[in-house]
């Protein structure tokens, strides 16, 4: 019966699948890190850390950054900055911007 080759095959496949996976992440955190250490205003830099690095959510972010920012507060900085930054991209690269 073939059918242990078969499944010990598979888990070597499985594992090899998740070794792919595993480097393809890091190299993404390393970029999401390269990104973020790039971005110049220390305020937007620190809610990208903490959003997106440490995992926190928009309320626990708002709170540690303070100043009177609520989690509306700092997804709109977020979402402000990426739109910024991705028209500037497209400037860049010559695409047509709305």
């Amino acid at each position: 019966d073939g059918s242990g080759t078969d499944f010990a095959a598979e888990i070597v496949d499985c594992e090899a699948q998740a070794d792919m996976y595993r480097a393809e992440m890091k190299e993404r955190g390393a970029e999401v890190e390269r990104f973020i250490q790039d971005i110049k205003d220390l305020f937007i830099r620190v809610v990208f850390r903490l959003r997106f690095i440490e995992g926190l959510t928009w309320k626990e972010v708002a709170v540690i950054v303070g100043g009177g920012n609520t989690e509306e507060n700092v997804r709109a900085t977020c979402y402000r900055y990426m739109r910024r930054y991705n028209k500037h991209k497209a400037l860049s690269e010559g695409e047509k911007v709305l």
